[in-house]
């Protein structure tokens, strides 16, 4: 599976991109959870992407891992993944 990252570029799909964007954001949220909770969690949500022979946006990687907060009702963790991605996003638009 490949990525296409912001500026068109593709990568390798990197599950612990994943872990470990989920692992700050549990962090901030006060939660105790190691590194290893979080790839088994980045794990479900690559089991939701589509074609494992495709090429996903980035866009549609984070939207995924929203999806899982949600539905896993991690209202709070949810909460910071987000904020954390707005301002990354603003930090993009006024460098």
């Amino acid at each position: 599976m490949q990525i296409r990252k912001r500026n068109g570029e593709t990568q390798s799909f990197d599950l612990m991109k994943i872990a470990k964007a989920i692992y700050k954001a549990r962090i901030d949220a006060g939660q105790d959870k190691d590194l290893e909770f979080c790839v088994n969690e980045a794990k479900e949500v690559k089991a939701t992407l589509p074609n494992h022979n495709s090429i996903l946006d980035i866009e549609f990687i984070q939207d995924a891992i929203e999806k899982y907060l949600i539905k896993k009702d991690e209202i709070e963790v949810f909460k910071l993944f987000t904020f954390y991605r707005a301002k990354r996003t603003q930090d993009r638009l006024n460098p």
